[in-house]
């Protein structure tokens, strides 16, 4: 059984370190004056730290959409899934994969860094 990683965007992986150890990472939504954002898609780290030193709001984050978590958990469906989630947590993200995996009928058991 082959094993996969799973984390979200909080995580501040380097594409390096993803390509180097085969994670995969969920992109979260961030929304900044009413124009969404997917975290380390359409923005990276560095323009965010310069965003919130010049802006005069603060942005606000979302869960992914349930289609967008689909996307990945369906690579998945033949793995363990390994989801680590940032410590302060997007606490929805972790019900929604359970939920997808779940509802496939796979043999797939996820473990999130809370029960390593």
């Amino acid at each position: 059984m082959k094993i996969g990683v799973l984390t979200d965007s909080s995580s501040y992986l380097t594409k390096e370190q993803c390509e180097k150890y085969g994670i995969d990472v969920l992109p979260i939504p961030i929304i900044w004056d009413k124009k969404e954002y997917l975290d380390l898609i359409d923005i990276g780290f560095h323009e965010f730290y310069e965003k919130l030193n010049t802006s005069t709001t603060l942005p606000t984050t979302s869960q992914p959409s349930v289609g967008t978590v689909k996307k990945y958990v369906d690579k998945y469906l033949s793995f363990i899934i390994i989801f680590k989630e940032h410590p302060v947590g997007i606490a929805g993200v972790i019900p929604t994969i359970l939920l997808l995996i779940f509802a496939s009928s796979s043999s797939v058991f996820p473990k999130t860094s809370w029960n390593l």
